[in-house]
């Protein structure tokens, strides 16, 4: 079935992880801009060479408590690039990168309906359960049309 290389990150006491494929790097997270008329999901904006790029604030959408989210000097933005859109996830910090079977991808019984649609699968590595995010769905919490109005 093949491997998968994954960036895993954590929020609060949760390992999560995007696939390697849709990481385009990992940038510390400073000052972005609150505009008007946005989501919970997605409440901010960061300018990146020249770019600007919608902030996905992760531990908000999945109901993750976490003190510090981008106030906090270690707090790290993973740039997403799915094909058809870029945006950056906030991340308390990333702590590994790996390659495991796909095999190894569990499904995901989730007790929310957020979760359920947003994370592909889990995957047991000793004693961690690290949860695998679609990225390619992540923006689908948003109108992408609202998106560029509220720019």
């Amino acid at each position: 079935m093949g491997k998968i290389k994954i960036v895993i990150f954590q929020l609060g006491t949760q390992e999560f992880a995007f696939s390697l494929e849709d990481v385009r790097e990992v940038v510390r997270l400073n000052a972005p801009t609150k505009p008007f008329n946005t989501t919970h999901c997605v409440d901010e904006f960061i300018t990146l060479r020249d770019k600007i790029i919608p902030v996905v604030d992760l531990a908000s959408c999945f109901g993750i408590n976490f003190v510090g989210t981008h106030e906090n000097e270690d707090t790290h933005a993973v740039i997403i690039d799915t094909g058809t859109s870029v945006f950056a996830a906030i991340v308390q910090q990333v702590t590994d990168v790996m390659e495991l079977d796909k095999e190894a991808i569990e499904p995901y019984r989730s007790m929310t309906r957020v979760e359920g649609k947003y994370i592909k699968g889990a995957v047991k590595i000793s004693n961690r359960r690290i949860l695998l995010v679609q990225s390619k769905e992540l923006l689908g919490w948003n109108n992408p049309a609202a998106l560029g109005q509220a720019i």
